[in-house]
């Protein structure tokens, strides 16, 4: 019976989910309308290369990232979250205009967890993961992304480069249907502490936009990770908020600090975080 009830459940929300169609569309007309560009600086992804990287809709239109910590669970910003009914995850694709990738999957919302003490105006514990309905399939293009074991100390990461991955755009208006990724270094938490004079570094982490490379507003959610020295790659970052002067003028980008939440995603992960994840795969 309950194998049932997620069956019915999982056809009723494939009936209400939105067409791909009308996700671009949707997507199309924000950018027209002059919404906020996003990653900055960034280059093409190939398939596989970040295979953790998800593309969330929410509602009906796109909005935000996230990353496979699981074959089940999405992790992603509260914000993005916060507020919406139906969530619709995909994983194994780059291009969302014409796609062609074979590890192309959906997911449905089965439930979303928010961080019981997130504070939308200081974006404090910006921190949310959503279940999906079945597992991925995990393989070269899905793959969970390695989570740190233990929160580190605020300045382990300082100088060290790390990547983002978002869908982005080099202008206002317009739209990239690709995803992309950007390099930045760990910024110094007293240097980033001038920028953003409420930014609590116990829970958040800098990355430098010096030289206009940076994430920005409809990247919220996005992973930050560091490759290790084995070639496996460990989220330290997700994409919370940039400057209000704007991501392409070199002001740093704030991430949440995974380390700091370390026991709170543990209380909803079915099992430890990954201990191992796939290198990078070169991009053509």
């Amino acid at each position: 019976m309950k194998v049932l009830l997620l069956l019915v459940a999982a056809a009723a929300l494939a009936a209400a989910a939105p067409s791909r169609k009308q996700v671009r569309a949707d997507a199309e007309a924000s950018a027209r309308s002059g919404a906020e560009v996003q990653i900055s600086g960034g280059s093409d992804a190939a398939v596989g290369q970040f295979p953790w990287t998800a593309y969330i809709t929410m509602d009906g239109s796109w909005v935000c990232g996230g990353s496979l910590v699981s074959d089940s669970f999405v992790l992603t910003a509260a914000q993005c979250a916060s507020g919406y009914a139906q969530f619709l995850v995909m994983v194994g694709e780059v291009d969302t205009l014409f796609g062609g990738s074979p590890y192309m999957e959906y997911g449905y919302t089965y439930k979303a967890y928010i961080h019981e003490g997130y504070e939308e105006d200081l974006r404090i514990n910006d921190i949310a993961l959503i279940e999906v309905l079945a597992p991925f399939t995990i393989n070269d293009g899905v793959a969970p992304v390695n989570l740190p074991k233990a929160k580190a100390a605020l300045n382990a990461l300082e100088g060290k480069p790390a990547t983002v991955t978002g869908w982005g755009a080099a202008l206002a208006d317009e739209y990239n249907w690709d995803m992309e990724s950007v390099t930045q270094p760990i910024m110094n938490t007293a240097r980033c502490s001038r920028f953003f004079g409420n930014n609590d570094n116990d829970v958040h982490i800098c990355a430098d936009g010096e030289g206009g490379a940076s994430a920005c507003g409809d990247d919220l959610g996005g992973p930050l990770v560091i490759q290790e020295e084995d070639g496996s790659w460990k989220q330290v970052g997700i994409s919370s908020f940039e400057s209000d002067m704007g991501c392409v003028r070199g002001y740093p980008s704030v991430y949440t600090r995974v380390s700091a939440f370390v026991d709170w995603i543990g209380k909803y992960l079915p099992a430890a975080p990954a201990t191992d994840s796939p290198s990078t795969t070169a991009a053509p």
